[in-house]
Order: structure tokens, then sequence, then C-alpha cells
């Protein structure tokens, strides 16, 4: 990346997030013995989270504890 080598994905992903949205990088990519250069401009995630609440109010997927079943004391 940017002409230093990364030995992994853990340290590419390491690298590029200490990175400043709209940094311009530069990937050598080596596949199937081809080199090829990638030029991208880095990103940035949204900031919102986005939780859905669950409105299925049928007991579907429930476990109920039933009457032949023998209770543990």
């Amino acid at each position: 990346m940017n002409g230093e080598t990364v030995k992994d994905a853990r340290e590419l992903a390491r690298t590029i997030g200490g990175l400043a949205p709209g940094a311009a990088v530069k990937l050598n990519v080596v596949h199937k013995g081809k080199d090829t250069v990638v030029n991208l401009t880095l990103g940035q995630l949204p900031n919102t989270l986005e939780a859905k609440a669950d409105t299925d109010k049928s007991d579907k997927g429930s476990t109920r504890r039933g009457t032949d079943v023998p209770k543990l004391v």
C-alpha cells in the first residue's frame, strides 16, 4: 500500500483505518501472478446505527414450559 509491503489483510485494515476519509491510496495487488495497481480514495462509513424492532407478536420460535414437562427442583 502506497509503496509499503503489507503482510496480511488484518494489517491492511489497520493501516487503512488509520487514514482520514478522502485520502488517496495506491494498492499494488498480486493475483494469480499478475501485478495490478489500484488507485482508491477512501470513503467514510455512515455514523448511524439502525435497529429494527421485532413487531411480530406471534409465539413462533418461543419456548414454553408445558404441563407434561417434569419440573426440576
